[in-house]
């Protein structure tokens, strides 16, 4: 798919988020989060890393962080050709259209995630 096409496509994009309780949703960022912590002290393999796990009792922003972060990766998951852009610099403009997106998509489903989704907005 040329990038026209995936321009076009954003026109249209919709994303179908999962409908979860709050506790829930927080459960399974902090899962996936720890996941992914363990799997890249692995891919370090370092004795002396330190995982950073979180539990669902962390600070509220970092739950909203990670939180953020998950059903952001539901969202790329859906749409492979367009996540595959993120970290290209050639396509900056379109992968940072696709993120706002996302991010509209995720306040709009979750207002207490609102400041958080900001916050990602900003950086």
């Amino acid at each position: 798919m040329d990038i026209s096409d995936l321009n076009s496509r954003l026109d249209s994009l919709s994303f179908q988020l999962p409908r979860y309780s709050r506790n829930a949703l927080i459960a399974r960022a902090c899962k996936q989060h720890n996941q992914r912590q363990r799997e890249k002290a692995n891919r370090l393999d370092d004795l002396y890393a330190e995982i950073q796990t979180v539990s669902p009792h962390a600070h509220p922003n970092v739950l909203a962080r990670i939180t953020v972060n998950y059903l952001q990766s539901l969202c790329e998951a859906r749409q492979p050709e367009l996540a595959a852009l993120r970290g290209q610099a050639e396509h900056f403009f379109l992968y940072a259209r696709f993120r706002s997106l996302m991010l509209d998509a995720i306040a709009q489903s979750y207002d207490w995630l609102v400041d958080e989704c900001e916050r990602q907005r900003m950086i």
